[in-house]
């Protein structure tokens, strides 16, 4: 039966069968034992009594001791859940499979994620793979170039690389060996192999220069041709000779030139004139040191680079120098067989390196000895014209063959040897410094 009630009230129920006293949404307030009395407070307006013949009367006593406190409790229980959903809503909410994931799909998309990636975090697709922006693969990517490979789906095959191959040597004509000076009395040229491969001798102790000029400077080149760098066949040395080699070349537009030939070794060959503030050249020399060095580490042979760039914002004239030791294990100076550099692309601040080839039993054989800065193809200047040869001692000879000379498939593209230099160089760099340069006079 329903009892109307005062809220905080006490009652007192007296029933002759036991009974409960409950509220309308049915949370238990108390049960009364048979033919007992029991007080309880009200918490609602309305209580539930289960006996219909129980009397019910309110009681001025206070309730039992703690009762009030319990109830407090009971009324935040109820008040919880008359906060809930009704059945009814939460079969609703159950049955949404829009908003929930089966059993199934979750099986489905675990697997899927499973295959995303080893413990190694490595990737192996059944399929192909298309995206629509940049792909980056910083660590490089394998594409397997095994004969036979089939080319109508078109990934990169042995006669496509061969293709590219071919390109890159179209637009990297010969720069022929053309004549040359002789400075200081202790050098002399054998023509070898007229224009293609001159011996470049040292014949006293006395300081000596050979300027070797090239032809055009190359086949072919036009204003702002999209020249981004050379490869010069050069051998270094002969067996048993440990005097020191070096070769100096200019690269851009150079302005007006201060000469020092037949001069000490550590004397720029070629360097900018006093006044001179041009931002295209580039001043290089590259020394190559015959004696192996064991106080470096690694011990080898050391190789200096030294380029002088003139810097706009502080109006002065920088020498960047890089010191690189050659690895002593199977491999020296005498095993050289080309020095290369390559720029990304045209321009000023673009990256540029310089790299020598060994033909050493050695795994290591581009071999990166500086990093470099880029250089712009002006109006006026096609590419390297010329080539100084140093040495030190006395009975040392080098062997120079034709420069070849490397220009883009279309203007301003980038340089493909750059990056493909770059991805197998063995790095030999061991110190590098910069210090303000003043033009001699």
């Amino acid at each position: 039966m329903t009892i109307q009630t005062t809220i905080g009230k006490t009652y007192a129920v007296t029933s002759a069968a036991e009974c409960t006293v409950t509220t309308p949404e049915g949370i238990l307030i108390a049960t009364c034992p048979a033919g007992e009395q029991t007080l309880f407070v009200a918490p609602t307006t309305e209580i539930e009594i289960s006996d219909d013949a129980a009397l019910v009367t309110e009681s001025f006593k206070g309730a039992p001791a703690g009762l009030s406190a319990v109830w407090g409790s009971i009324k935040k229980v109820s008040a919880s859940l008359a906060s809930k959903l009704n059945v009814s809503t939460f079969n609703a909410h159950q049955a949404n499979t829009t908003v929930h994931v089966t059993a199934q799909e979750r099986e489905k998309w675990n697997g899927k994620q499973d295959n995303l990636t080893d413990e190694s975090g490595n990737m192996t697709l059944a399929g192909g793979l298309t995206a629509a922006g940049t792909v980056n693969a910083n660590g490089g990517i394998n594409i397997p170039l095994a004969v036979g490979a089939a080319t109508d789906t078109s990934a990169v095959n042995r006669l496509y690389a061969s293709g590219l191959a071919a390109v890159t040597a179209a637009f990297s004509p010969q720069s022929f060996l053309s004549d040359f000076s002789l400075y200081g009395g202790s050098v002399a040229v054998d023509q070898t192999v007229p224009g293609w491969l001159w011996r470049l001798k040292k014949t006293s102790a006395n300081p000596g220069t050979v300027q070797v000029n090239l032809m055009n400077p190359f086949l072919g080149a036009s204003n702002y041709s999209g020249w981004h760098g050379f490869v010069l066949p050069v051998a270094l040395g002969n067996a048993g000779s440990t005097a020191a080699r070096k070769l100096t070349f200019t690269l851009g537009k150079s302005g007006n030139i201060v000469k020092k030939t037949a001069a000490e070794m550590d004397m720029f060959t070629l360097s900018p004139a006093p006044g001179s503030a041009e931002p295209f050249a580039r001043f290089v020399d590259v020394t190559f040191y015959l004696v192996n060095d064991a106080s470096t580490n690694p011990a080898g042979y050391p190789v200096r680079v030294r380029e002088l760039v003139y810097d706009s914002a502080q109006a002065k004239w920088l020498c960047y120098e890089t010191l690189s030791v050659i690895p002593s294990f199977n491999t020296n100076p005498s095993c050289n067989m080309f020095l290369s550099y390559q720029q990304d692309r045209p321009g000023r601040g673009v990256r540029a390196g310089l790299w020598i080839g060994s033909n050493a039993a050695d795994g290591r054989r581009l071999l990166c000895i500086a990093d470099m800065h880029g250089v712009v193809d002006t109006f006026s200047w096609t590419g390297v014209g010329a080539l100084y040869w140093d040495s030190d001692g006395t009975n040392s000879h080098s062997y120079l063959g034709a420069m070849r000379q490397m220009t883009a498939a279309g203007y301003n593209q980038p340089n493909g040897a750059y990056a493909a230099f770059q991805a197998l160089e063995t790095r030999l760099i061991q110190s590098t410094s910069v210090t303000e340069f003043t033009p001699y006079e």
